[in-house]
């Protein structure tokens, strides 16, 4: 109950709420005359003609899972956590007691559990976390305990029907403003394609630097295409800044927030980072490049207009910063 006496609604309701209406707005706006919605278009904000013409993008982790996903699902989850595992280990520390913050972890905790499992404290941050639902975990987490046997995480969750304290911290808020991390708490760091979909990429890459301690360590793998049209990777490179930010914020970020590799790294080492590494995973073909940079060199309105080919080129990498 909220303090007006009057049902707290779950904010991913919200949206489907927006979505129902934003269908009548669609409607409406199609069933008028061409002459008249031309002229509407030319004289509407942006923002508006934008809801009106497109359905209304629902966050991805408040979507409806397929509970028939479960068997893949749950192998894949075993395959991250194996994955996380051996990065704890390259930077030769140990899962027992270490401090894990990830950022944007997904519509499940399969793989944080199982490393809260072998003694990692695992805390979860995202600005919208999903939440448990009742017809999707339950399979999930059952077919993982199958694969992996006796499971102390695994067991409480489904137990708990949510997420019991003692398996995992889980925080709802935006990676810009982590303000239930304590400064200094966080031994290691992980996202995993996240940093492509945050708002501030300045505030985040602070943020990381207050929560990491001194000698602790980030990774983050980031795909740096355009998310919206993936076998033309850099096409969302061509707009104007305030165009992009508009449709960053109508798709919740999941088109991409356009930062290039070498603002991250940048951004990282003015956060207080005091190494940071890149290794690169994937590139844009030379055909698209031939196409796309001369198209890119007249986008009067791009900020990216004159950005180095061998940035953009770039669409996948790994990054690492050392406190």
């Amino acid at each position: 109950m909220d303090s007006r006496g009057g049902q707290r609604v779950p904010f991913c309701q919200v949206f489907h709420c927006f979505e129902t209406d934003n269908h009548m707005l669609k409607a409406a706006w199609q069933r008028l005359p061409d002459p008249l919605r031309r002229a509407a278009s030319r004289l509407t904000p942006e923002p508006v003609r934008q809801i009106a013409t497109r359905s209304w993008v629902v966050p991805v982790n408040y979507q409806h899972r397929d509970p028939s996903n479960a068997v893949v699902e749950a192998a894949h989850a075993v395959k991250v956590a194996e994955m996380y595992a051996e990065l704890v280990r390259s930077y030769g520390q140990s899962l027992q007691g270490l401090r894990i913050l990830e950022v944007g972890p997904g519509t499940h905790f399969g793989p944080q559990l199982l490393l809260a499992d072998r003694g990692a404290d695992i805390t979860l941050v995202d600005r919208f976390v999903a939440p448990w639902d009742a017809g999707y975990h339950p399979h999930l987490y059952g077919q993982l305990r199958k694969l992996t046997g006796p499971s102390r995480a695994l067991d409480a969750v489904i137990t708990a029907q949510g997420y019991p304290r003692e398996c995992l911290t889980i925080i709802n808020q935006p990676a810009e403003a982590m303000t239930a991390v304590p400064s200094g708490s966080i031994d290691l760091v992980l996202s995993w394609a996240v940093l492509e979909h945050v708002y501030d990429l300045a505030a985040v890459c602070r943020s990381f630097a207050r929560v990491t301690r001194p000698g602790g360590v980030g990774h983050h793998q980031v795909d740096f295409r355009d998310h919206l049209h993936t076998d033309r990777p850099l096409e969302f490179l061509l707009s104007s800044a305030l165009r992009a930010k508009i449709d960053f914020s109508y798709r919740h970020g999941e088109r991409g927030n356009r930062r290039r590799p070498d603002e991250l790294v940048m951004l990282l080492k003015r956060a207080g980072f005091d190494r940071v590494d890149i290794n690169v995973t994937e590139e844009a073909s030379p055909a698209y490049l031939a196409d796309f940079l001369p198209r890119l060199r007249a986008a009067r309105a791009s900020p990216y207009r004159s950005w180095p080919t061998d940035d953009l080129c770039i669409l996948g990498a790994k990054i690492t910063a050392w406190r």
